[in-house]
């Protein structure tokens, strides 16, 4: 497998699962759910390293999609870019698509640079993007915390919109402002060294790991109203929670049994889950989620 880098990038700020990526010099494979591949091949062979899903938008080459995948089904090509000859194609994703069957997904996080919005006091308080590399801050992200994508109003089995209108807005409130948002890069520690950029420079002397949230958006709340909007909807978003790691056995753990309440979600993301705990705990969802399907 030389020269294939395989990596998992977050998808925050709405959470969604994980995307899986498969790389190399000419070419990238690209999954959602671990089971469905995309094979992309890059228009123009420069020396410029793809860093992120969206580095091609810069300059220096862009990627094609050149052919959809997965074990089950095989593979199927789409209508070819007419700036690439079949013979450029097949050349560029040739070892991508001679590997791609024998790899095994879960891949290890490859996104350490990380924005957070802070608080008043410059303390952590939701995360709001990701990043590979340190070429991928200069688009910029606005702050905006959103608990769900735009089309979906409510979480829970019975939600209504205005519990996320609620959490939003009191998220909102807590922040220090659009202004105080923060690229870090994150060490294995956990430190957060600050990454400066075109705004004004927070935390210039780095945070420490307990500084953090172990989730994506700050669990600890004075206010009992917005504890309770942000327990329910990190115990809703459980099971897409769970396809990011590093976090600590016990979270994983309280994430697991709170992701019983979504069997068909865990169904089509634990291919994904990077870690177990309760394995039984987990048996037992996928079971429950195949008799829903059958009745």
């Amino acid at each position: 497998m030389s020269g294939i880098s395989c990596y998992s990038i977050r998808r925050l700020c709405p959470l969604r699962s994980t995307i899986q990526v498969a790389q190399d010099e000419t070419a990238r494979a690209v999954s959602y759910d671990g089971v469905n591949w995309q094979i992309q091949v890059l228009s123009q062979w420069s020396q410029n390293r793809w860093g992120s899903l969206n580095a091609g938008d810069r300059g220096g080459g862009s990627y094609a999609l050149y052919a959809v995948w997965s074990a089950g089904e095989g593979i199927a090509f789409l209508p070819r870019n007419p700036m690439l000859s079949r013979t450029e194609l097949e050349a560029a994703s040739a070892e991508l698509l001679r590997i791609l069957p024998s790899l095994d997904v879960p891949f290890p996080p490859g996104d350490p640079y990380e924005l957070w919005w802070l608080d008043t006091r410059d303390e952590p308080l939701a995360l709001l993007a990701s990043a590979v590399n340190r070429l991928d801050l200069a688009g910029g992200v606005m702050p905006r915390w959103r608990a769900l994508p735009d089309g979906e109003v409510s979480y829970g089995p019975a939600g209504a919109s205005h519990e996320r209108l609620q959490l939003e807005q009191r998220v909102r409130a807590a922040a220090g402002g659009p202004s105080r948002a923060q690229w870090f890069r994150r060490d294995e520690s956990g430190r957060g060294v600050p990454i400066e950029g075109g705004g004004p420079l927070h935390c210039p002397g780095g945070l420490g790991p307990g500084h953090f949230p172990v989730l994506p958006l700050r669990e600890h709340w004075d206010d009992p109203v917005t504890a309770t909007l942000v327990r329910d909807y990190l115990e809703w978003m459980a099971p897409v929670l769970l396809t990011q790691g590093g976090f600590p056995d016990q979270t994983r753990l309280r994430l697991e049994t709170a992701a019983r309440r979504r069997v068909l979600e865990v169904d089509n993301l634990y291919r994904l889950y990077p870690d177990v705990v309760d394995e039984d705990n987990l048996k037992a969802a996928l079971v429950e989620a195949a008799l829903r399907k059958r009745a």
